[in-house]
């Protein structure tokens, strides 16, 4: 994630870097989506309040762009590449300088 103007962080902006993930589907039936995270695993701290918010691709077997995190995908069966962003914003306060690092819960059922 880099930062988006002061008060965001985003892996989609250029310099950024999108989570990966493949999924194996051996039939019809299965849907994938995505959980924000509610707080940063790690961060030099002072930020406040954080509001996270995820978004996904897929390429293979299935595919669909800039699909919300929340929104379940039925997949097809095979091999689906999912390149996942996360954006991070909080209000009235600038992201400092330091590390962070924050986990998107895959779900697929």
């Amino acid at each position: 994630m880099v930062r988006d103007g002061l008060m965001a962080l985003d892996s989609a902006v250029p310099g950024g870097r999108p989570g990966t993930a493949v999924v194996y589907t051996t039939g019809q039936g299965f849907q994938v989506s995505l959980k924000a995270p509610s707080a940063f695993s790690t961060s030099p701290g002072g930020a406040g309040p954080i509001t996270f918010w995820t978004k996904y691709r897929i390429a293979g077997a299935t595919t669909g762009s800039e699909i919300p995190g929340k929104m379940k995908t039925l997949l097809r069966a095979g091999a689906n590449q999912l390149s996942v962003d996360l954006r991070a914003m909080t209000d009235h306060v600038v992201f400092g300088q330091g590390d962070y690092e924050a986990y998107v819960t895959l779900t697929c059922e």
